[in-house]
């Protein structure tokens, strides 16, 4: 726990550089389009606006964070607490979660080795809605484990109303536990077969809506800012081995398998949510070696391996020249969470804004210079979410490039305040302004804003296909029932 406690510190200290990752400031502007709407929407009027497109995510963060909202928590502020808690969160939940299917030992373990990777805990933050889905996961295996399939079909039911991609970890993680011990893991087919018939709302939606979203993943540019722990792996594969010779050993072989989840977006296989399996085998793997190890001076070794790993694992990074395109390997030192976090070092491998303070002004001026349905645009599309959502307007840009746009637009004739980065060439400004007729109202430190006189476009809210009242239900009932079985 003072592995906990000690990020819970450091996150604090972190506060003021927070939210920063792209992704908070893509489910903020969800949130807030919920709020418009009246309740969750299935149209995404918020982004690719005027027009908008099929709204596919899931909806169970973005609920949680119009909550928080309307209870009166600004947007950023809303952003500061789930970058700020959901790391910690994920730990103690995976901590929880070993120390009752294993020992506390190898729950120990895990939270060291989990600190180890700077990469890993960063994305924790970075991917708001992976790691709550994570930890609905997590407390689902629990409850398999222990025979709760109502509670485990309802947590795993979360878990597909909170993410896409990582409750199909955790189904292939209830196949496989199911496939190796039968006997434990009884009721594995029967909890997941509720879980997606709970889901498929939202399953059918996806399958029709997001054709092609594999291969997004292996387009992607941050395949080329993916890194490897060698100590943590060379330890996984102790790990395998001893999971081969104990009788719960299945449990750390699921994950493994569901891990290949992930395989199709390389960089979340080896640094984010993919890694979660390879911290369990390494504690696995630790484990085994330390009950081997049976003489003091051997163990003081493996705790002395284990301490540098969690001050200084090295990491190996592949990245790409952006002169040549040849790809090159580098070995990164001291790359632990928890050395690079106290040491206020950044984080070059997830998509992030490094002046929240900067976003936070630059949106006060939209709001005063903007009407409610106006619409925003940008030449950097997460620029222009980050400034949709904290200036509580629809945005020309969009995150999520998969799913496309309902039809083609121009979105410089669309927006009212048109946000172009200084790192733009002049010629190109010039153009613009000149070709649109667009009025430079504001210069700051990152961007020149431009007024657009002849924009014809305003957003244009649908109604909620759920509305708050039914929502609340929903959440009152699923509360009940776990929360009945916790507290008694």
């Amino acid at each position: 726990m003072s592995i906990i406690l000690s990020f819970l510190t450091l996150g604090i200290i972190r506060l003021g550089s927070l939210p920063q990752f792209a992704d908070t400031y893509y489910h903020l502007l969800t949130a807030w389009g919920f709020l418009e709407a009246g309740g969750y929407s299935g149209w995404d009027f918020w982004q690719y606006a005027p027009l908008g497109r099929v709204h596919i995510y899931p909806p169970l963060l973005h609920i949680v964070m119009a909550s928080f909202m309307k209870l009166g928590l600004l947007p950023a502020v809303t952003g500061k607490i789930f970058e700020f808690i959901l790391p910690p969160l994920l730990l103690f939940s995976l901590w929880y979660f070993l120390k009752r299917a294993f020992n506390e030992r190898i729950a120990f373990f895990s939270l060291a080795l989990s600190a180890s990777s700077f990469g890993f805990y960063v994305n924790l933050a970075a991917h708001p809605a992976s790691t709550l889905a994570a930890v609905f996961g997590l407390l689902a295996t629990d409850n398999l484990l222990r025979g709760r399939k109502v509670e485990a079909a309802l947590l795993l039911t979360l878990c597909f109303y909170t993410h896409i991609a990582v409750p199909w970890f955790f189904a292939i993680v209830f196949l496989s536990c199911f496939w190796f011990r039968r006997q434990d893991c009884k009721g594995a087919i029967l909890v997941l077969a509720a879980a997606l018939l709970f889901s498929c709302p939202q399953l059918v939606k996806q399958f029709f809506s997001a054709t092609g979203a594999l291969s997004v993943g292996m387009r992607l540019q941050e395949k080329y800012l993916s890194c490897f722990k060698p100590l943590e792996y060379l330890f996984a594969a102790a790990g395998i081995w001893a999971a081969l010779r104990d009788k719960k050993g299945y449990l750390a072989l699921s994950f493994m398998l569901g891990s290949l989840v992930f395989i199709f977006y390389p960089y979340r296989f080896f640094v984010a949510e993919g890694y979660l399996a390879v911290v369990l085998l390494a504690a696995l793997g630790f484990d085994y070696l330390y009950c081997r190890f049976t003489r003091r001076s051997l163990r003081m070794v493996l705790s002395l391996a284990l301490f540098f790993i969690f001050l200084g694992s090295p990491s190996v990074a592949i990245r790409r020249s952006a002169d040549t395109g040849n790809l090159r390997f580098g070995l990164l030192g001291m790359d632990s969470a928890f050395t690079r976090l106290a040491l206020a070092e950044e984080y070059s491998g997830e998509a992030g804004l490094r002046f929240p303070d900067d976003f936070s002004f630059a949106a006060a001026f939209i709001r005063r210079n903007s009407g409610e349905r106006d619409i925003v645009y940008s030449n950097l599309d997460v620029a222009g979410v980050a400034l949709a959502a904290l200036s509580g307007r629809a945005t020309s840009n969009a995150l999520l490039p998969e799913i496309k746009p309902s039809g083609g637009f121009d979105p410089f004739r669309s927006s009212a305040v048109i946000a172009l980065t200084r790192d733009e060439k002049e010629a190109v400004l010039a153009e613009s302004a000149k070709r649109y007729g667009l009025e430079k109202i504001r210069e700051e430190r990152l961007f020149y804003f431009y007024h657009n006189p002849s924009a014809a476009s305003l957003m244009h809210p649908k109604l909620a296909t759920v509305p708050w009242p039914a929502i609340g239900i929903i959440a009152a009932l699923a509360a009940a029932v776990l929360l009945k079985k916790y507290l008694t």
